[in-house]
């Protein structure tokens, strides 16, 4: 049995959506602590960026479909003591670039627990591992699917610049499983920060 197949007999039973609503409520939860930690003196982290662009591929059965995301608002609060991090987006848009197997998808609650373990760059530098949650979830056709809940976990590697402002830009890469559209894959993304993206183009462009 491959690990593939070994997540998705765990998950079978009705236990994934259990385990959704447990992620989505120690989201809540950690973010009540880290505001309850600012509100009595400690020091709390908390950072946003504008959103990134992301282009990656879901892999099954030695199959793969490639997709672009869009991820606007990003906010970010940190804890310095745990090196737990929460991340929450407003927005998430998904859609494949491959015919063979077309979506598309917006969600409206976007939630992502990470641990910041590289102790030694983590001003700049991170490898996490993470969770993270997709909700409230539009399909290709305008309509809210409210069973449509879309989960991740692996390990994400993060470039981070910033200076002293809260204002923050990211570019990162991401490999792990994935639940979308009621299947299980492999994935692997490559985002980048919209102010690089948007440099990126203005360096194309001339």
């Amino acid at each position: 049995m491959d690990i593939l197949s070994f997540i998705q007999n765990c998950l079978s039973g009705g236990l994934f959506k259990k385990s959704i609503i447990v992620i989505l409520i120690c989201s809540v939860l950690l973010s009540c602590d880290l505001y309850a930690q600012q509100d009595s003196g400690e020091r709390i982290d908390m950072s946003f960026n504008a959103g990134d662009v992301g282009f990656g591929m879901l892999i099954k059965n030695n199959e793969h479909t490639s997709f672009v995301s869009i991820n606007l608002l990003n906010f970010y609060i940190e804890d310095p003591k745990t090196d737990l991090g929460l991340k929450l987006s407003p927005f998430y848009y998904i859609e494949s670039i491959k015919k063979g197997y077309f979506f598309r998808k917006i969600s409206l609650l976007n939630a992502d627990i990470y641990w910041n373990s590289f102790i030694k760059a983590k001003k700049t530098a991170m490898v996490v591992p993470f969770v993270s949650v997709s909700y409230f979830t539009y399909d290709k056709q305008g309509m809210l699917d409210m069973s449509d809940i879309s989960f991740s976990t692996g390990w994400r590697f993060v470039y981070i610049g910033r200076g002293n402002s809260r204002f923050r830009y990211d570019t990162y890469a991401q490999a792990g499983y994935r639940y979308f559209d009621n299947e299980h894959y492999y994935f692997f993304t490559l985002n980048l920060d919209f102010t690089i993206f948007a440099v990126l183009l203005l360096l194309m462009s001339h």
